[in-house]
Formats: C-alpha cells, sequence, structure tokens
C-alpha cells in the first residue's frame, strides 16, 4: 500500500486468488445454515460485537483508511457510507 500523500509504501498485502475466493464462499455456504437458523437476538448479539470491535479501533482504523486513501483524518473520522451513520465515530 502506498500513502498517497507522500508516496511511501507501508505496507504490503498478498493477493487473493481465485482459490482463496473459492475457499470464503464454501467456508459461507457452511455456516450459512447455522447462522440462519440462529433468533435474530442471537445474530444481532454477534453483530454488536463486530460493531463494538471497530468502535474500540475506531481511532486506528481512521489513521490505517487516512493512509490508504489520503483524506485527512478529520474527515475519515465523520464519514458515512450512505447509511447516515459515521463509518468511524467522530
Amino acid at each position: 500500500m502506498v500513502d498517497p500523500s507522500t508516496g511511501e509504501v507501508w505496507a504490503r498485502i498478498p493477493r487473493g486468488t481465485g482459490q482463496d475466493a473459492d475457499d470464503a464462499v464454501t467456508a459461507a455456504k457452511k455456516a450459512f445454515p447455522k447462522w440462519s437458523s440462529m433468533p435474530a437476538a442471537g445474530r444481532a448479539f454477534f453483530l454488536h460485537k463486530v460493531a463494538e470491535v471497530f468502535t474500540e479501533n475506531a481511532a486506528e482504523l481512521a489513521s490505517l483508511e487516512t493512509r490508504d486513501n489520503g483524506r485527512i483524518i478529520r474527515e475519515e473520522s465523520g464519514r458515512n457510507h450512505g447509511n447516515g451513520q459515521p463509518a468511524l465515530p467522530s
């Protein structure tokens, strides 16, 4: 990954392969019956846990996203993705 503001390479990420995608689809198909049979409250519990992890790491995620796309941190922290909610809390 290259910081667009400096040209500095700051991370290397391996390319995914077609097999990686196939493996992910296979895993999702395997997990779906258990997930879909879980009561809504159970699914909500897990989704809230995921949201907690994002919230707990919001500053680091905003910093990484800023390095990736060149936006200033102030813009990234309050950004939303079309649902009216910030992607990362301010």
